[in-house]
């Protein structure tokens, strides 16, 4: 049996450990769905036992499994003393079923778009998804998305919470309820997320935002006046930090929904400053070749070459002034000797 080494959430593996020890335990099942930016067949792990409970838990959470794999032959030295051959990190992280549901129901949205879509029973809508990905997946990825994954999905307990997140919502009866997407129910759950994000102790906790903040002149050493600033840029790196699960029409629909205005004309303005002064310094480069290129040209035609114009260095001065009267020229020592007669 393969191993590997993970990094999972804490719940996960007490979760795995009491399926060892108790039959009765609620166990994890692999899941291959269509990943919500790429629509690519990418690998999940979620509770064996759908609808069981819609708790933040281990046996209701939905994680994203993820391989980090190294960039020459590595190997891991466990704790007792066993070595691991394969050098991968596998990576489990929790993430909302929302967003895997976005590219699911765009499979059975009308081809038309003025065409508005039609209220559905939660089966319908995930057996028609179902057979239309296990169809466009095997023409497109040879791993293919199986349907019994997608139906599995459907009927996880948080998934059908989700589905009240990103849909119109209809109760026929008791039993019956029907689902239509909605991207105005939609929105504001994305801006919800995109305010927590974007808190600024929340977004400082990221170096790499932080760090873009400051590329664009927008860090903390900007001052307080550039606050107003500095919060539409947060919100605008916590929209594309959320666009890594996001469908295109999606993320552009989410962008749309804020004015970067005033933003956007501070990068431009900060882009041109750049371009300016990358301009400048162009600039001083080619003067400084073109005034070398002209002082060789000037010794060239000078007195390098024994020219005219060229008045010569000092030392070359004072050598002219010798007195050379019964020296031996420099050419003599090079040239053939006569042999002595016989």
């Amino acid at each position: 049996m393969a191993t590997h080494i993970c990094v999972a959430p804490s719940d996960l593996v007490q979760c795995l450990s009491a399926v060892t020890t108790s039959p009765d335990a609620t166990g994890q099942r692999f899941l291959r769905l269509p990943h919500p930016r790429t629509n690519a067949p990418s690998l999940f792990l979620a509770p064996d036992q759908p609808g069981a409970s819609t708790s933040k838990t281990a046996s209701s959470t939905i994680l994203e499994v993820q391989s980090i794999s190294p960039d020459a032959s590595r190997s891991w030295f466990t704790s007792d003393d066993q070595v691991v051959g394969d050098g991968k990190l596998v990576v489990f992280t929790p993430i909302d079923p929302l967003f895997l549901l976005l590219p699911i129901m765009s499979t059975i949205a009308p081809t038309n778009s003025a065409t508005p879509a039609q209220f559905r029973p939660l089966e319908d809508i995930f057996e028609d998804a179902a057979n239309k990905l296990s169809q466009s997946s095997s023409e497109q990825h040879p791993e293919g998305i199986a349907s019994e994954d997608v139906l599995f999905f459907g009927r996880l307990g948080c998934v059908v919470d989700a589905m009240r997140r990103l849909c119109d919502v209809k109760e026929i009866t008791e039993d019956i309820i029907v689902y239509r997407f909605s991207q105005s129910v939609l929105l504001p759950q994305l801006q919800a997320k995109v305010a927590r994000l974007s808190d600024p102790v929340a977004f400082g906790s990221f170096r790499s935002l932080a760090r873009g903040l400051a590329k664009d002149g927008l860090g903390v050493e900007a001052g307080a006046e550039k606050e107003g600033l500095r919060e539409l840029a947060r919100t605008k790196g916590a929209c594309e930090t959320l666009s890594q699960y996001l469908p295109a029409e999606v993320y552009e629909a989410l962008l749309a929904s804020y004015d970067f205005t005033a933003l956007d004309a501070h990068l431009k303005a900060l882009a041109a400053a750049d371009d300016s002064a990358s301009a400048v310094i162009t600039q001083g480069k080619e003067n400084v070749d073109e005034s070398g290129a002209k002082a060789k040209a000037k010794d060239a035609k000078g007195g390098k070459k024994g020219g005219k114009g060229g008045a010569g260095s000092r030392g070359i001065q004072q050598l002219a002034k010798a007195n050379v009267q019964g020296m031996a020229k420099l050419s003599s020592f090079f040239t053939k000797k006569d042999k002595a007669a016989a």
